[in-house]
């Protein structure tokens, strides 16, 4: 997965996507004044939705993604 920003931001950040049930499956540090970032998923994520937090200083942002393996 490619993630990619609008606006650099000047703050360090953290990406975490949870479960259906709330649970932590995977987190990311970003780096400071990133504005594109490539996400390896560990094989153990299945399929399903999931929820995808991305936290700075200033902002939080969080939108649902569906994982589908081949």
């Amino acid at each position: 997965m490619l993630k990619s920003y609008l606006d650099k931001n000047p703050d360090k950040g953290r990406l975490e996507i949870f479960d259906i049930n709330g649970r932590l499956v995977y987190e990311m540090h970003l780096p400071q004044w990133s504005t594109i970032q490539m996400v390896s998923l560990p094989e153990n994520i299945a399929n399903g939705i999931f929820q995808c937090m991305i936290t700075t200083k200033n902002v939080i942002v969080s939108k649902k993604i569906v994982i589908i393996k081949n």
